[in-house]
């Protein structure tokens, strides 16, 4: 994993809220719905392994100017 990975992972709080059919996860700003709680899974092993990647792929201008990181 290469340093701007581990930042980027490291500028956006996750959250998981699981619903009567899938779950929602929120990254940094943004919520994404998924209808299986594995298909989410799989998508968020995908994220911790390639944030930039995944990120590109679901927000590309957020996630490559980040707009939405969080103050801590």
């Amino acid at each position: 994993m290469t340093n701007d990975q581990i930042a980027q992972l490291k500028n956006y709080d996750v959250q998981i809220n699981f619903v009567d059919r899938g779950c929602v996860i929120k990254v940094g700003c943004k919520s994404f719905a998924f209808e299986s709680v594995e298909e989410a899974m799989a998508e968020l092993e995908a994220y911790t392994k390639d944030p930039i990647g995944v990120g590109k792929k679901y927000a590309p201008k957020q996630f490559e100017l980040k707009e939405c990181v969080q103050l801590r």
